[in-house]
């Protein structure tokens, strides 16, 4: 055999093995086949309900850190779209991120954003359902339809919460399959409240992915530099991790959220009363001094960041490595299912509740309520 034929080959080889390997992300994330809708709720707050085909609520989660803090403390599980978006705004208002009274519909205008054909339709109902109760609540709110998301809007989605699926598949995908994969991504996650947390997660399942596949590759070759490069690349990704999870579990990150949410509803609070301007300007520099810190614009956290965007590019430089390798070696002596059994083996025990390796026991202290609960005791 010619080198050349050897090369085309492992090449066709090589093929083979991505494409089964798309296909089992495919079939293992898809289930049965349902329609949805995603609809966006802005209004300080920031939330996303995903709705059946039937427009009832069948997840939340939060868009904001104030979108954590009504998620945590509010159910919306199994309500209407309509009953939804009054609960969304009854909690708002009572946890003081609404400006109450007659004020200026600026302040209080709340964005919508929804997906599929008959998304006006929806406004409109959500609309007429809603406002009738806005003269009891004592608040006036001005509804606009923000947005009519997209397929491309939805193919984002997928791309960032299973970011294990590559992007050209994605496109692929009709849209009710696309929301079949988000649907699925936002029930594994609906117990994590914080947004950095649940971007974490998506993060820590694909790289736990991409070990999985890796590891099964590396121990069929059974080559000393590949298995070296393999080491690095764990490493880089423990690294990452542990730096990451150091930072949301930490009392500084805690505490900081409390005090942005705190000085948030004291702003709000502001507009309604006849306050010195002086005490104004302290209320205001308050809230940006207390952004500023929670979002890390300034000291530990920033050099955090620095940390973790070096150990970011020690991984896509060890991953390179580790794949330039296998482009040469080919797939050859790795079978599609050993591949495959990896990555369904390490998916599972990932989202598992009760493995001892998966996200939720690992990191079980950021994920418990009893924070979130607090919060809401001592603010609400």
């Amino acid at each position: 055999m010619t080198k050349t034929n050897f090369a085309k080959k492992i090449l066709l080889s090589l093929l083979a093995c991505v494409f089964a390997i798309s296909a089992c992300f495919v079939m293992t994330a898809c289930g049965e086949d349902s329609t949805g809708k995603v609809m966006n709720l802005s209004l300080n707050p920031q939330i996303e309900l995903i709705l059946d085909e039937n427009d009832k609520v069948v997840s939340v989660t939060a868009l904001n850190v104030e979108g954590s803090y009504i998620v945590a403390n509010v159910t919306f599980t199994g309500l209407t779209a309509e009953q939804a978006v009054k609960t969304f705004l009854e909690a708002t208002k009572e946890n003081g991120f609404m400006v109450q009274g007659q004020v200026t519909l600026a302040d209080n205008t709340l964005d919508i954003q929804i997906s599929g054909d008959d998304a006006q339709k929806l406004f409109n109902s959500v609309k007429d359902y809603v406002t009738p109760y806005l003269a009891d609540m004592n608040v006036s709110v001005k509804f606009e339809l923000d947005d009519i998301i997209s397929k491309a809007d939805l193919q984002e989605m997928v791309a960032e919460c299973m970011q294990e699926l590559d992007i050209n598949e994605i496109k692929k995908y009709s849209e009710e399959k696309l929301m079949q994969l988000i649907q699925e991504s936002r029930k594994a996650t609906e117990d994590i409240y914080a947004v950095e947390l649940r971007e974490f997660y998506y993060e820590a399942r694909a790289n736990e992915i991409l070990e999985a596949k890796y590891k099964a590759i590396v121990d069929a070759l059974n080559i000393p530099a590949l298995t070296s490069l393999y080491t690095n690349l764990t490493t880089a990704i423990g690294n990452l991790e542990s730096s990451y999870i150091n930072h949301i579990a930490g009392t500084d990150y805690q505490s900081q959220l409390e005090n942005y949410i705190n000085c948030k509803k004291q702003e709000l609070r502001s507009r309604l009363e006849t306050l010195d301007a002086g005490v104004v300007a302290e209320i205001n520099q308050n809230l940006a001094e207390a952004e500023e810190a929670f979002y890390g614009a300034t000291g530990e956290y920033q050099k955090l960041e620095s940390a973790i965007s070096g150990f970011v590019s020690g991984l896509q430089t060890a991953i390179g490595e580790l794949q330039s390798y296998l482009d040469i070696l080919g797939d050859l002596l790795v079978s599609d299912s050993t591949i495959n059994n990896a990555i369904a083996t390490a998916k599972a025990n990932f989202d598992s509740a009760t493995s001892d390796t998966g996200f939720a026991k690992l990191y079980e202290e950021c994920i418990n309520n009893d924070y979130w609960n607090g919060l809401a005791q001592t603010n609400a």
